[in-house]
């Protein structure tokens, strides 16, 4: 199992810590702050399409 380095990054905005997610561990998951980031990306961009 990797080690678990604490990240401010790596928090999501639910409070979770994803680095030390199993499914993070494993590279299975991106992180549930990576995701809210991208998924907020893809909303902005989409507002700026209409």
């Amino acid at each position: 199992m990797k080690e678990i380095i604490a990240d401010e990054k790596l928090v999501a905005k639910c409070g979770l810590y994803c680095g030390a997610c199993g499914a993070y561990l494993k590279g299975r998951c991106p992180g549930c702050a990576a995701y809210a980031a991208e998924m907020a990306a893809a909303k902005s961009h989409a507002v700026k399409r209409k």
